[in-house]
């Protein structure tokens, strides 16, 4: 284990002060006005050097490049500001939703390279490209709507992204493109800029934002998000198009949640409960699910393949209240045959959904 903090810098920094006086000193013979002049610098370097307490170099572990470029494109106009999406049941402005969403995906491109492109009226460099994803994420979520106009400018944007991939030596080079509108500003077609992607190698990805298409608004509406264009980049340049409410309807996105955590709210116990029933037939396992899902202790349940049938990912503010719940709830519930319980010391690993990593990669080589 280390101790203290490393430094930054190989040298060590003298004070200007007791610096003067070394220099001061230098060249005249050893004597006791030499000392004097040395003993401050020597008293300060003890006290660093206490301070400090002692070290242990460690290597540093050698990050795992992937040899892909990524470069986000982040609408930034006006119309970010609506608040039509929802974060359980709570509505949210599509700048804020973006920022969760963008920074929690920049934060997971380890071993990526990775730029960050903000664009309006006008497309501006926000970020250069860097293995430094966590900074790239802060940028994200410090980024303010209007700050670069409240038109829409894919095309520009477009243009600068792959203006900064021109003379990339990286494998993959990838766009991916978030927009919530019409293309409304620049003298270029997005779609041209699309096929001097397919041109050069890039793949752009197009994520469209908006709840409403164009082709269903009326003439003159906002807010709406023209789906048509994002999707035709993507096709040209050999990506791949999104639609945010297309996958709500289609079942992908069944939900938006808040991430809480249990301990801060007060749960200060988890327990998971093996549950072995009497009866297997699928009346009986049906009838103990649902009373599972009326236990708002019980925050999982899932059927098994094996000894037990059930195991119950519970949680409570106390071992007495669990200890209630399961002697007047679960061990006397019908059909119940016996009860395991484990306490959860700690958890190393809390990851809801999906690994979309490995989505990525799928589509990465059928692309």
């Amino acid at each position: 284990m280390a101790w203290g903090t490393p430094a930054r810098r190989a040298a060590l920094v003298v004070p200007d002060r007791i610096g003067a006086g070394i220099l001061a000193g230098a060249g005249q013979a050893a004597g006791p006005a030499w000392r004097r002049r040395l003993l401050p610098w020597a008293v300060w370097v003890l006290l660093v050097v206490a301070l400090s307490g002692p070290r242990q170099l460690e290597p540093i572990p050698a990050l795992k490049v992937s040899g892909r470029d990524l470069a986000i494109a982040l609408d930034l106009s006006g119309s970010m500001v609506r608040d039509d999406f929802f974060l359980d049941g709570a509505p949210i402005t599509r700048m804020e939703a973006v920022q969760r969403a963008g920074a929690a995906f920049a934060r997971r491109r380890a071993g990526d390279r990775v730029a960050l492109i903000v664009f309006g009226s006008e497309a501006y460099y926000a970020a250069p490209f860097s293995y430094d994803t966590e900074a790239i994420a802060r940028r994200i979520e410090e980024a303010v709507i209007g700050i670069s106009g409240r038109a829409t400018n894919i095309s520009d944007a477009l243009g600068l992204a792959l203006k900064r991939l021109d003379g990339s030596e990286a494998a993959s080079k990838v766009v991916i493109l978030l927009s919530d509108g019409i293309n409304n500003a620049g003298a270029t077609n997005p779609r041209g800029v699309a096929g001097l992607a397919r041109d050069m190698g890039v793949r752009v990805h197009t994520i469209a934002l908006g709840p409403k298409d164009l082709t269903d608004s009326a003439p003159g509406e906002n807010g709406v998000v023209d789906a048509a264009t994002l999707r035709a980049i993507s096709e040209l340049s050999g990506g791949t198009s999104f639609r945010v409410r297309t996958l709500e309807e289609q079942g992908f996105i069944r939900g938006y949640h808040a991430d809480v955590d249990p301990r801060e709210l007060g749960f200060e116990v988890q327990v998971f409960a093996m549950v072995g029933l009497q009866s297997q037939a699928e009346a009986d396992l049906s009838a103990f699910e649902e009373r599972c899902r009326n236990w708002p202790l019980v925050r999982e349940c899932h059927m098994l393949n094996g000894e037990v049938d059930f195991v119950l990912k519970c949680v409570a503010p106390d071992l007495s209240t669990f200890q209630t719940f399961l002697t007047s709830q679960l061990l006397t519930a019908p059909n119940v045959g016996s009860v395991k319980t484990s306490l959860v010391i700690r958890g190393a690993k809390d990851e809801p959904g999906v690994p979309f990593e490995v989505l990525e990669e799928r589509l990465s080589k059928s692309a």
